[in-house]
């Protein structure tokens, strides 16, 4: 299996598509991608440059997910629920200037140091 193949392979995983899905990005048939995925053929040389296209179309089209604001928002919450009864006022004050300095990533990081250290 070339390098290329390992490539298409991965770019199919993380976009969560079929390879017939893929085949339409490539330009070529479904039975093809089937036959390079499974080790059957190699592609040809005039199949290569199309598969890279298609790698690229994939990969514009179904971008990596990221999470929302919106569960972010909540996952942050959720955990604030389970520690805020047992934080020192200096560890409240510190999350506070983290999220608005820093922004939610960081300030669900804290959180989660927090549920750690207080075993929830």
């Amino acid at each position: 299996m070339t390098n290329l193949v390992k490539e298409l392979r991965q770019a199919i995983k993380e976009a969560r598509i079929s390879p017939e899905r893929a085949s339409h990005f490539i330009g070529c048939s479904a039975k093809s991608v089937f036959r390079w995925l499974h080790g059957e053929h190699n592609p040809r040389p005039g199949h290569q440059r199309m598969i890279e296209q298609g790698i690229e179309k994939i990969r514009e089209a179904y971008p990596p997910e990221r999470e929302s604001s919106y569960s972010l928002a909540l996952r942050a919450r959720g955990l604030w629920r389970k520690i805020k009864k047992d934080m020192t006022l200096e560890e409240k004050s510190e999350l506070f200037d983290i999220n608005f300095s820093k922004g939610t990533k960081a300030y669900i990081e804290k959180l989660q140091e927090l549920v750690k250290k207080y075993g929830k």
